[in-house]
């Protein structure tokens, strides 16, 4: 597979003091153009989620209290999303404000989203959020090649579907189609990325067409081995 490199700069400018009492978290922030919200603990990663969805639920996953948290919000982050989330950082922990500069381009696609499903402790943030906006710019090219391949609409429900994408060592591999009522589709529900009124896709062979499409062409260099979810509104 023909790969291109994706520069990416992270200027930290602010060092964590040494915490007694809590653990060290570094959460990356951005919101929904962004993609992708992180968190990491003692350099290791913890989890990520859609783009402001961690901010609106009841947990989080930060263990304890008295925890040093640097705190990175990503490019053209979404205001409402980094105060949000600001304002629960602060019941964990003292939160240190790290200005980054990142060559990261904000995707617009409220139809496109994905979250971290699992990754290796030692995968840096700079390869997920590379990756995570390769596959939000990418929605449009799949969701077109899914709705025409559908042409009997009375075949398939129309509505978001997700996938699970595997990066390999840094290289984008299988992509496989979550089915109806799978974890993928329930995650969605209850995050409320899918609303009451909307449908799920689930059509077998167009199915399988989003998965081609979703791994076909030029992808970035990352680094690590994980998997992400990735969600797309196909109508």
């Amino acid at each position: 597979m023909n790969r291109t490199p994706v520069r990416f700069l992270l200027t930290l400018t602010l060092a964590l003091p040494s915490s007694a009492l809590g653990d060290e978290y570094e959460v990356y922030v951005g919101g929904t153009d962004c993609g992708v919200d992180l968190v990491y603990r003692d350099g290791g990663f913890v989890c990520g989620y859609p783009g402001g969805i961690l901010w609106g639920l009841d947990y989080i996953h930060l263990e304890g209290c008295c925890n040093d948290i640097l705190f990175l919000p990503l490019p053209h982050a979404d205001t409402e999303v980094i105060n949000a989330a600001h304002a629960r950082l602060e019941e964990f922990g003292e939160i240190f404000i790290a200005m980054g500069e990142m060559e990261l381009e904000p995707v617009e696609d409220p139809g496109a989203v994905v979250w971290v499903v699992e990754a290796e402790d030692d995968v840096p943030p700079e390869s997920i959020l590379v990756m995570t906006q390769y596959l939000r710019a990418k929605a449009a090219f799949v969701r077109e090649s899914w709705l025409n391949f559908v042409a009997d609409r009375s075949l398939a429900l129309t509505g978001w579907g997700a996938l699970f994408v595997e990066i390999e060592d840094g290289s984008l591999g299988n992509a496989v189609y979550q089915p109806y009522g799978y974890s993928a589709h329930t995650m969605l529900r209850d995050w409320g990325v899918i609303a009451d009124d909307e449908e799920y896709a689930d059509h077998p062979e167009a199915n399988g067409i989003a998965c081609w499409m979703t791994t076909y062409g030029i992808s970035p260099i990352v680094e690590g081995s994980f998997t992400l979810g990735y969600a797309v509104k196909f109508d």
